[in-house]
């Protein structure tokens, strides 16, 4: 285990993962949208948080920008992305515009939120060419609920209470249970609603098998 060198140069560093980053963002799934874990925007946040400057703040608002056209998708390649980092941004900074990109990109989120009768309220992400109902913390519902947590004081205390409403509801109706567990399905499928998730053991970060959704239970916060 090596140590950290003293000198380095992080913001140096930074920059040259920038340059990197622009050219490899081409080549991956989804290039238009903002993506929390892709691209420039982690880069640019880590940018602001070691070295804050108006300038770089701008930059990071011009890439969130990004993600009121293009397809709302989930936390990794879209909008759930970068409302978390808005809602970084707007407590850092208390500026205006985090809040109002924030609750923009929220009421378009929502809009797509869809309810199924006895089921309770997903999305339907399009992703990689298909659009599944993911249930998980990186592709799905639970991903896509995380910015909500994090932003409940922009969102009000209103809306964040039919959130959370409706949050439960889907959480209880998606869960298979026996008398001391619980467990999920990493998709959720409308032609078989009573999947059979007994034999998933793994907590699953992105579309494994199964996950449990415990990041919900406990207000699980993003660190930068």
């Amino acid at each position: 285990m090596q140590a950290i060198d003293a000198d380095l140069d992080l913001a140096a560093l930074l920059e040259e993962q920038l340059s990197a980053n622009e050219s490899e963002l081409k080549s991956t799934p989804h290039p238009d949208n903002a993506s929390y874990l892709f691209g420039e925007l982690p880069i640019l946040m880590l940018q602001f948080k070691s070295s804050p400057d108006n300038r770089i703040a701008d930059k990071i608002f011009q890439s969130i920008e990004k993600n009121n056209t293009q397809p709302a998708r989930e936390l990794m390649w879209g909008t759930a992305g970068s409302m978390l980092c808005a809602s970084f941004l707007h407590k850092w900074t208390s500026e205006n515009r985090w809040q109002e990109i924030f609750l923009r990109q929220a009421e378009r989120m929502l809009s797509e939120w869809e309810k199924i009768d006895g089921v309770g309220y997903l999305w339907s992400p399009d992703l990689y060419g298909r659009e599944r109902k993911y249930l998980g913390p990186v592709h799905g519902f639970t991903g896509n609920v995380i910015p909500l947590i994090e932003g409940r004081e922009l969102l009000g205390n209103r809306t964040y209470e039919d959130i959370c409403s409706k949050v439960i509801e889907t959480v209880v109706n998606t869960a298979t249970t026996n008398e001391k567990h619980a467990n999920w399905v990493a998709v959720f499928e409308e032609s078989r609603p009573n999947q059979d998730s007994e034999s998933c053991t793994a907590l699953s970060w992105s579309s494994g098998d199964c996950y449990r959704p415990k990041q919900i239970a406990s207000g699980y916060r993003y660190p930068i």
